[in-house]
This record gives C-alpha cells, structure tokens and sequence, in this order.
C-alpha cells in the first residue's frame, strides 16, 4: 500500500468508529472484529481449523 493508501485506510477506520459510536453495540462488535482480524487469537484459529477443516501454516497457530 502507498503512503496515501494508508492514510485513506486510517481515515476512513476513523470514520466508521466516529459513526457507529451512536450505537454501541456494532462498535464493540466491530473492535472484536478488528483484534480477531489483527491479532489471530490461538482459540479463534482452532476454532476455525476444526469447524471449517481448513491449513493453516505453523506460524500463524504457534503466534499465539
């Protein structure tokens, strides 16, 4: 991504969490999303590997 790629990005984050802070319930749904996305929790990966049989590479199970 360019420079400018990632400032739309933050900008536009920014401005989903400006807006769904009228309703809280999207937001915190939202940020768990997020950290889910980002963070790769070890429980949400097993859960994906059993529910969906799905490989994933060693490093990414072993990350957390």
């Amino acid at each position: 991504m360019t420079q400018s790629s990632y400032k739309l990005f933050y900008i536009s984050i920014f401005i989903i969490i400006i807006l769904e802070m009228l309703s809280p319930v999207p937001f915190l749904l939202s940020i768990g999303s997020l950290l889910i996305l980002f963070l790769k929790p070890k429980w949400f990966l097993d859960f994906v590997i059993t529910h969906y049989n799905l490989e994933i590479s060693s490093d990414e199970t072993t990350k957390n």
